[in-house]
């Protein structure tokens, strides 16, 4: 059984330094998902969450890794880098040295298990309704091909197809010339809306509008203030449903999904 408490307490560690340096080297960046939800309903996580998410644009996301490579506090921390065989989806994670947070899909595989935060990259996306569902395209066959090779198994007839054939599809077309084009509008300023393609929400909950993100505002999340988007209830009416400040039922709580194995606290190097 996860000690959730314990758990939040070493993810704030994590995010607590994450906030400094973005702010410190003027790195936009924003919750995300559960956790955008989390400051809004419960000023902090949701209760019975076990994840952090945030996420940046394009050229936040870059610089954040430019910048992080060169730090001390690499010392504490490993950034963990997307599209890699150590992390092969397409985001990147900063982990927490002396922890661990093992997950079933990572179970023999050589890789960094510390207790961690996700770190999203927001791509532009096309102006044209057909370039935004090719993009969104794109990135559910990657995803789908780097979930197998991460050795994800499921028992759905049809998620086994979809990787069968992702697999298949990426190898013929090539990871680079899909990831190209998911984020060949990054550059575009006449495109005004964002997606976060790479992760689990359908197309149209994926989209972000612009009037949304802007230069972000300080939210209060377990007694620290960290940046959500501008527009955050626009952004969860979006995400999660007009209702989104609804406290879910208990039957809805208990079948929240949580992959974790084993979670050992942050253990403090002996001096």
């Amino acid at each position: 059984m996860i000690d959730i408490p314990k758990l939040h307490a070493d993810i704030l560690v994590i995010a607590d330094s994450f906030h400094e340096f973005c702010c410190k080297n003027d790195i936009h960046y924003f919750l995300l998902g559960g956790t955008a939800l989390g400051a809004a309903r419960h000023q902090g996580f949701i209760p019975w969450d076990d994840d952090f998410d945030v996420c940046m644009d394009f050229n936040n996301y870059n610089k954040f890794i430019e910048l992080w490579g060169s730090v001390e506090l690499n010392k504490i921390f490993y950034l963990q880098l997307e599209n890699t065989d150590e992390w092969p989806l397409y985001f990147s994670k900063l982990r927490l040295n002396n922890s661990t947070y093992l997950e079933k899909e990572d179970i023999g595989r050589v890789m960094h298990n510390g207790v961690y935060i996700d770190i999203m990259c927001l791509n532009k996306l096309g102006n044209q309704r057909s370039v935004r569902w090719f993009q969104f395209v794109c990135a559910k066959l990657l995803t789908a091909e780097a979930l197998s090779r991460r050795g994800y198994e499921t028992t759905s007839p049809l998620k086994m197809i979809i990787m069968f054939f992702a697999r298949i599809i990426v190898k013929l077309t090539g990871r680079r010339a899909l990831l190209k084009f998911v984020r060949s509008k990054n550059h575009d300023i006449s495109c005004s809306l964002f997606g976060h393609f790479f992760g689990r929400a359908p197309y149209k909950k994926s989209i972000i509008q612009s009037d949304q993100i802007c230069d972000g505002q300080l939210v209060n999340f377990s007694g620290r203030q960290y940046f959500s988007f501008s527009n955050l209830s626009g952004y969860l009416k979006n995400r999660f449903g007009e209702n989104f400040m609804d406290t879910p039922s208990e039957e809805t709580k208990a079948s929240f999904p949580s992959h974790c194995l084993e979670y050992i606290p942050l253990k403090l190097p002996k001096s």
